[in-house]
């Protein structure tokens, strides 16, 4: 299994204990899980439009 399928699904097991856990519903949390989902992207290298501004600023200072 590659790294992005093991991830994905952790997050799809800690979703549904979170629904048994607490009755909250998917959408309650969907802004919580696509910050996860970034946080992973970013840790493995993936796209983010931030980063070459963040870059530029720097090259301006």
């Amino acid at each position: 299994m590659e790294l992005n399928e093991t991830l994905q699904k952790i997050l799809n097991n800690a979703e549904e204990t979170l629904d048994k856990m607490t009755g909250e519903t998917p959408e309650s949390r969907a802004a919580a899980k696509e910050k996860v989902r970034k946080f992973f992207k970013n840790m493995m290298g993936g796209d983010d439009k931030e980063a070459p501004e963040k870059e530029k600023d720097e090259k301006d200072s």
